[in-house]
């Protein structure tokens, strides 16, 4: 797995719908968008083309235009004229006219990952972004994330790495990372998975969506329960997931404590460095009755701090690394899988090669 580069195209102000003055038929939809890494600490430094095009809430085009983005811009003023309305509801969706990333289950070389509005009025709406994701089922993923700065609610470059290597593996696509989450990925024994900071729930929902015979809890404080819910209701079939609240600074709930669990998954849930104790302390009270589960995290390394929840899991072995690039700036992904040390075992973590 190797990825060019993630970059993300986001909408800095809801799209809007204005009326022709003299036409009820007539108007314009504009946006204003960027193009940036998941967490807007950059913007997308290359050239390339925009395509905005504007469609009925049942998928049919109406109206669609070219931008150019350059290099050096921070945003970008999208504007386009509907000539004939008549429709209900709208909403704009806005891609790159090469090299989209939406297509996540075969080997991606990402680039830029499309969005796509809530429905449009003249009242403007929500600012929510949905991503529409191809993991390889009858139609793609629907992922909505905030459009606001609330990084709770975002899509991050580490779960969408996990989210494409999970529907990498349930696809058959072999000599992949992580030997021993492909083994449990594979087969139709059935699976109990815990999935610790959530957020829009990208990882679990692909691996609700894709993996017979799997119960997935999805968990997080209750700021990402709404985008997380809308996400479950927007999948093909979710009998097999559901969402708790988990505070890493509280006890963990008993509809959670009191489960078994083969996997539990956290992606990018260490930029905080003053919540990696309670991060730890919680991962650690869940496989205290989970023994034998299989620990998987994604982390993308944003600040040397960080290494602190590394630090404090000493009592973790681990079994499979794996870096995966996803710029042109030297900048990765890492990859683990690790298991709960006996309690005899004096043993302790190591953060270079695997045990």
């Amino acid at each position: 797995m190797n990825f060019s580069t993630m970059q993300y195209i986001r909408f800095l102000k809801a799209p809007r719908l204005e009326l022709h003055p003299k036409s009820k038929t007539r108007g314009t939809i504009s946006a204003l968008i960027t193009i940036t890494s998941d967490l807007g600490e950059s913007y997308m430094f290359k050239d390339c083309v925009i395509t905005a095009a504007v469609f009925t809430s049942e998928k049919s085009p109406i109206s669609s235009r070219r931008f150019q983005w350059t290099a050096g811009m921070r945003s970008l003023h999208i504007e386009i004229a509907i000539e004939s309305f008549a429709f209900k509801s709208i909403l704009l969706g806005v891609y790159p006219e090469n090299g989209a990333a939406n297509n996540i289950s075969n080997q991606p070389n990402f680039s830029i990952l499309s969005a796509w509005s809530s429905e449009i009025s003249c009242q403007g709406q929500i600012n929510l972004i949905e991503r529409r994701l191809d993991i390889g089922t009858s139609r793609p993923l629907s992922i909505w994330e905030d459009g606001g700065n609330s990084i709770a609610r975002h899509v991050w470059d580490g779960g969408l790495v996990l989210a494409s290597l999970i529907a990498q593996a349930v696809s058959g696509k072999t000599e992949l990372c992580l030997p021993s989450f492909i083994h449990h990925l594979t087969g139709n024994h059935r699976l109990n998975v815990l999935e610790i900071g959530s957020g829009c729930g990208v990882v679990g929902l692909t691996l609700a969506q894709l993996r017979a015979n799997c119960h997935i809890i999805l968990t997080d404080l209750p700021l990402a329960e709404d985008i997380i819910r809308r996400n479950m209701r927007h999948m093909l079939s979710c009998k097999n997931v559901e969402f708790g609240v988990l505070d890493w600074d509280q006890e963990v709930p008993a509809e959670i404590s009191s489960q078994k669990f083969d996997i539990l998954l956290v992606a990018d849930c260490m930029y905080n460095v003053d919540s990696a104790p309670a991060l730890v302390n919680t991962i650690t009270s869940v496989m205290a009755t989970s023994p034998d589960a299989l620990l998987v995290v994604a982390h993308k390394k944003r600040h040397d701090s960080e290494s602190l929840f590394f630090d404090l899991m000493s009592t973790f072995s681990i079994l499979d690394k794996a870096s995966i690039a996803v710029g042109d700036a030297d900048e990765e992904v890492d990859l683990y899988t690790m298991r709960l040390l006996p309690t005899k075992d004096t043993e302790t973590f190591s953060k270079g090669e695997p045990q």
